[in-house]
């Protein structure tokens, strides 16, 4: 007898929230709501899923759209991270994972094999801060796996994580790359169709870059418009410029950031044309003088 009331209830309450002005929209115009929503709520912050508890129906709706679920963040366990590749369906999507370590929940050994089915579809992923022990495995994976969709690439390892081999037949679409203790550059190829690129050392504990090669992948960044070298490790700087190059130029640079020691830094800057509309800070050592100049 209760068990027919709760039906009973539960039907009353579906025709009145069925008879609602916003229930009323076509299921299209609300999943369009929803994704509005999703879309401009910080992906670091999710709190559209809340829409979901409203009632059933909304919860139907979000659940069975693809494009809401599209941007994934991992924090805290895997759940989300499963839920959202399973709902997406195959939509390119965006994955950011936060710190993985075993005091959050998850780690990078437990995440990559739940991503690695949906290389495919990946349209940016950002690990974050990567541990030491987790970094090759992180480059295991960027290496052997093929990324046809992947524009956005960040991983910030903490140690030297060795050597990335990226090249254009495995990354054919990325434009954006941000790294920390970079053994070498990804191939020419790819260097000159990055827009962004963002390469960060920790002094002495990162890899070392040869000054003649740190010249060559900037003169193969023919589309960069975002470039910033922060703490990179360079030997070898009395290298000659390379031979039969006047000074490289970097027609579409709109913004150059550079934080290292003094020698190198000047002599990328006299290696270097930047075009005047391009704003530029530098910051020849960041523990004994910083200094800041722009021009737009």
């Amino acid at each position: 007898m209760i068990r027919e009331r709760e039906e009973e209830l539960r039907g009353l309450y579906a025709l009145k929230n069925a008879s609602t002005p916003i229930n009323r929209l076509p299921v299209e115009i609300l999943a369009e709501i929803f994704l509005h929503v999703a879309q401009h709520a910080r992906i670091s912050a999710p709190g559209w899923h809340r829409i979901l508890c409203v009632c059933r129906h909304w919860f139907v709706v979000g659940a069975t759209m693809p494009r809401l679920w599209a941007r994934i963040l991992c924090a805290g366990c895997t759940n989300q991270l499963r839920t959202s590749l399973a709902r997406s369906k195959s939509v390119p999507v965006d994955i950011e994972l936060t710190s993985a370590t075993p005091s959050r929940g998850f780690t990078i050994t437990e995440v990559i094999p739940i991503i690695a089915p949906h290389v495919h579809r990946l349209q940016s992923i950002r690990f974050g801060v990567v541990p030491s022990s987790d970094a090759p495995e992180v480059l295991a994976f960027l290496q052997n796996h093929s990324f046809p969709a992947l524009q956005t690439l960040q991983a910030l390892p903490r140690s030297n994580a060795g050597r990335l081999e990226a090249d254009l037949d495995r990354f054919p679409r990325l434009c954006e790359l941000r790294f920390t203790n970079l053994d070498a550059f990804p191939s020419i190829a790819i260097m000159s169709q990055l827009t962004t690129l963002e390469l960060t050392a920790y002094g002495e504990e990162g890899p070392s870059l040869a000054m003649d090669e740190l010249l060559t992948a900037l003169q193969s960044l023919s589309n960069i418009e975002d470039l910033t070298l922060t703490d990179v490790n360079v030997r070898n700087t009395a290298t000659p410029l390379l031979r039969g190059a006047s000074k490289i130029e970097l027609k579409k640079l709109r913004k150059i950031a550079i934080t290292m020691d003094a020698v190198p830094m000047k002599r990328i800057l006299s290696d270097i044309a930047i075009p005047p509309s391009a704003t530029v800070y530098l910051s020849p050592d960041i523990r004994k003088m910083s200094w800041t100049y722009g021009c737009t």
